[in-house]
């Protein structure tokens, strides 16, 4: 089973560091760690597959089957030192020569581009006697030491070489004056620095450059300019060195060499990667004249360059090349490309220009002043490795992507590329107009907050696809104890619905679906450690977040969730069927069992008021059963299963196996609930959003397991100890300030301990701390939202109204935030609103009962059945009650007695199906049949 990209690249890096050293770049700011590839793809260890369009090493495909055929009959054969005589080179050499002007007839093989740039300058250099060498800005030249001096646009402490002249490149797109005056001014530049290099003694051995000025950020130049930088240095005495290290092979389209793009003959040609689709082959295109004249005065020393495995490989690229006609496809495609990009770039005042030709193009990105748009532009880097498409940057201000595909891109590729690239661009000007870009900044802001908003230590974006992200808007989140800004997290909308559940189905039909329960079990448990490490830090979000007491979550919500996971994991490789037995089949005998197998991609949608823990209800059995899901926090309170989303990426879930998508109800969740590659629905919520989703869940048979709420009673018999149940019904009344499905708010009293309960009851709600969550002393904190306390403290009103006693609350305290006092009402009529709707808040009914027919004719006598809570010494009565009560759970002498190995959910309203226990494995599981006629 893979694990997650960044888990596994992070650990990966150190090692990498440890042995190799931390110097060599990387692409990304997080590492794309990469396993395996094929044509166009290439496939991360978080099992996502990568469209290329970087391409920096493959020219004809990611393991082209005749590459690898070729290099694998080779291998096979004969791999020795250059030294020997061999065929495969030779071949290869013939090959290649056929492709370049028939002057140019000598090629020297070697191990990289950049040793070939060594040896071209030092063909250079011994042939002219001269040791003065001109290179355009920037320009790429390989990371040798040797090299260093060379290359002038990057922060290497190796200083230029006093030998050394940079060009600047003239730039028709970027520059507003005639091209015959930039032409002019760049030859006079041009001749300016050999002068100087004449001067200094050095004379000029040579100029290098790269024909399609890649690596300076595609600049167009003037006409004329290429031919005329030629003559300058030919007129020196100097050699030119077209270095083709990245841009030949047909990439340009219109020509199979670069330097055929400007007409001229260079002396020398270099050449790299492309030529042995990445194996270790480079090599130098001269004339016989130059090369022998090197060769008989020079032992040029190598190791395997040109090796018989690397020739074979080389052979193989170019029969692609030539049969499939790459080189005639690169010119259509990139024709195709330049049109919609140059159309999408209209549309854009970030982008001034499309660059480039063939399958060699980017985009020129500008800030709002019409400077370098860098910052941009690496934004869209990170932004489109997170979308799956590999691009890059490029030019000595970073400004330009650099699209460069393998030769084998076709259309459907180019189409999701710019689909892709659209998209990004859109995000960016939403975060931008969010202000949530900043200069030099790596990705997308995931907290998706303008600025100034607070920093709760916690990413705020969308959690898809194992990747951060953010979108096009947002949603506050209010801190209870005061009404102030927590923060702002990113909202889902119907296209992030949607890739968030087809990267679900896309881990659900890859490895995750196929996994073995105890690789699922061993994912599980480190979620489980990673719950515990993290313990306080979830604990004190809920606190902020819902406004309970810190203490709450720390003593229930946080364990809860941390032994969910592990008794799941427990269950991972335990699932089973079983053998029946039948009368046979037309005589034959059979074979007949049944297996259990997951549904498929489930929609968890959470509640505010226990977020952690009911997310790990849902979660936890889903994972262990071996489905995917995706996860709709609570708009009011999603902070801590954003938090659980960073230990699902730290523990190296992989991607697309977990989902998290906060977004408002009505949009996000509706999205969810109707997309057609949900197999499940798992809700917890109120009864009027659940009618819905079964509405909807019944137009597509889609599963569905709703927790619905309840009016859970809460019975005291004339037997009870008075003391333990009147601590016991307050804990079920005020506990998360009655923001509890189970709050057993309907308190039934034998009439010879009711007016002992009220008053003691009475004397509870008063002893409660209202206050600051944080603080040790508070016991109750406040709700979780302005519009939920207003709702509230309307049912208090209609208590009032409807003639039911106040014996303790029913008001505010004073100061901010969403608080109410803890509130009990005596003398309630069964029939009262407060009686029969659940109010979720901290509000008791306290309702007499004379026997106990009448006691569970009360507790029947709602719509709602999750739980109920018994108080009574005699346990045969506490087992005819318990048989007789309508409710989902029946507790005895507690309140709340929950675990995550007993079956959870009600009947009536309070919904239907069941999670946790066994039972959570049956609802997140399939049962099929098998019967083999023996």
């Amino acid at each position: 089973m893979s694990t997650s990209s960044v888990w596994e690249a992070r650990a990966l890096r150190a090692r990498r560091a440890a042995v190799i050293g931390p110097y060599s770049p990387m692409f990304y700011d997080e590492p794309l760690h990469v396993v395996s590839g094929h044509d166009v793809w290439l496939t991360g260890s978080d099992g996502v597959e990568y469209l290329d369009a970087y391409n920096n090493v493959p020219h004809v495909g990611h393991c082209n089957p005749e590459v690898v055929r070729a290099i694998s009959e080779q291998a096979a054969k004969l791999n020795v030192h250059t030294r020997y005589l061999h065929e495969p080179v030779v071949e290869y050499a013939e090959m290649l020569l056929a492709t370049f002007a028939p002057y140019l007839d000598k090629v020297f093989l070697t191990n990289s581009g950049s040793e070939a740039n060594e040896l071209a300058l030092r063909i250079a250099r011994q042939h002219t006697g001269a040791t003065g060498v001109l290179v355009t800005d920037f320009s790429y030249h390989g990371n040798t030491t040797a090299l260093a001096e060379l290359t002038t646009g990057l922060p290497v402490k190796e200083p230029l070489g006093q030998h050394v002249r940079a060009l600047r490149i003239p730039d028709v797109v970027a520059d507003s004056r005639p091209e015959h005056v930039v032409l002019a001014e760049a030859l006079e530049a041009a001749a300016a620095a050999i002068a100087s290099l004449r001067a200094a003694g050095h004379g000029v051995s040579a100029l290098l450059f790269d024909p399609l000025f890649s690596t300076e950020g595609l600049l167009q130049p003037p006409a004329g300019y290429v031919e005329g930088l030629v003559a300058l240095v030919h007129g020196a005495g100097g050699l030119v060195i077209a270095d083709e290290v990245q841009s030949g092979l047909g990439r340009s389209g219109s020509h199979f060499w670069g330097h055929e793009v400007h007409g001229i003959r260079p002396d020398l040609v270099t050449m790299g990667k492309p030529l042995g689709n990445g194996h270790p082959l480079g090599g130098v295109v001269t004339t016989t004249a130059l090369l022998e004249e090197f060769g008989s005065a020079n032992l040029y020393f190598n190791t395997f360059a040109g090796n018989p495995v690397s020739a074979a490989a080389g052979m193989a690229v170019l029969r692609e090349t030539a049969s499939r006609e790459l080189q005639s496809r690169a010119a259509e495609l990139g024709r195709h490309a330049r049109e919609v990009l140059d159309k999408l770039a209209a549309e854009r005042p970030s982008v001034r220009a499309v660059r480039g030709s063939g399958l060699f193009f980017g985009l020129e990105f500008v800030d709002d002043d019409g400077g370098a748009g860098a910052a941009r532009a690496k934004w869209v880097v990170e932004d489109m490795l997170r979308r799956g498409v590999l691009i890059s940057k490029i030019g000595p201000r970073e400004n330009v992507l650099k699209i460069r595909p393998p030769m084998v891109f076709e259309h459907e590729h180019l189409d999701l590329l710019v689909d892709r690239l659209t998209a990004s661009l859109d995000e960016l000007e939403q975060v931008e107009a969010r202000g949530g870009l900043r200069s030099g900044s790596a990705a997308p802001d995931v907290a998706g907050a303008s600025a100034g908003t607070p920093d709760i230590g916690v990413s705020t974006g969308l959690f898809i696809d194992g990747r951060w992200r953010s979108g096009s808007r947002t949603f506050d989140v209010l801190n209870p104890a005061d009404g102030s800004l927590l923060t702002r997290v990113t909202a889902a909308d119907e296209s992030d619905v949607d890739d968030a559940v087809r990267s679900a189905r896309r881990a659900f039909d890859g490895e995750w679906g196929q996994a073995a329960g105890t690789a699922r079990a061993a994912v599980l448990h480190r979620i489980a450690d990673l719950i515990e490490r993290d313990a306080d830090r979830l604990a004190r979000l809920e606190a902020l977040d819902i406004g309970k007491p810190v203490g709450q979550p720390a003593m229930l919500d946080v364990p809860n969730a941390a032994a969910t996971f592990r008794h799941f994991a427990g269950w991972a490789d335990k699932i089973t069927g079983s053998a029946i037995p039948t009368d046979g089949y037309f005589g034959r005998p059979t074979h007949s069992y049944t297996v259990r197998e997951p549904i498929g991609v489930v929609a968890a949608i959470i509640p505010w008021n226990t977020p952690l823990m009911i997310a790990a209800w849902k979660l936890a059995p889903a994972l262990a059963t071996g489905n995917t899901v995706v996860v709709k926090p609570a708009e009011d309170a999603p902070l801590s299963i954003l938090a659980l989303a960073e230990l699902v990426q730290e523990a190296g879930v992989p991607a697309g196996v977990v989902n998290v998508i906060p977004g408002l109800g009505e949009e996000a969740g509706a999205a969810l609930v109707r997309h057609p590659e949900v197999d499940k629905i798992s809700f917890t919520g109120s009864p009027e959003v659940g009618r819905q989703i079964g509405r909807v869940a019944a137009e597509s048979f889609k599963r569905v397991t709703l927790e619905l709420g309840g009016k859970s009673p809460q019975i005291v018999l004339a037997d009870a100890d008075v003391e333990a149940a009147v601590q016991g019904i307050a804990l079920g009344l005020f506990f998360n300030q009655g923001e509890v499905c189970a709050a057993g708010t309907r308190v039934l009293v034998h009439r010879s301990l009711y007016d002992q309960v009220v008053e003691a009851l009475a004397g509870a709600a008063n002893g409660q701390v209202v206050g600051d969550p944080f603080d040790p002393q508070t016991t109750m904190g406040a709700l979780v939202s302005q519009e939920h306390l207003d709702r509230v403290l309307s049912y208090v009103d209609r208590a009032k109204d409807e003639g039911a006693r106040l014996v303790a609350g029913g008001g505010r305290p004073r100061g901010e935030g969403y608080f109410i006092q803890p509130t009990v009402f005596a003398d309630v009529a069964r029939d009262a609103t407060i009686a029969r709707e659940e109010i979720f808040g901290p509000v008791g009914a306290v309702i007499p009962f004379d026997d106990v027919e009448e006691a569970i004719e009360i507790a029947n006598e709602t719509e709602y059945g999750l739980a109920a809570t018994i108080w009574t010494r005699d346990v045969s009565l506490a087992h005819t009650l318990a048989h007789e009560v309508r409710a989902g759970a029946v507790w005895v002498n507690g309140w709340a007695a929950i675990n995550p190995a007993l079956p959870w959910g009600g009947v009536k309203t309070s919904g239907v199906g069941r999670e946790l226990g066994w039972s959570g494995i049956l609802a997140n599981t399939e049962e099929k049949v098998v019967t083999i006629v023996l």
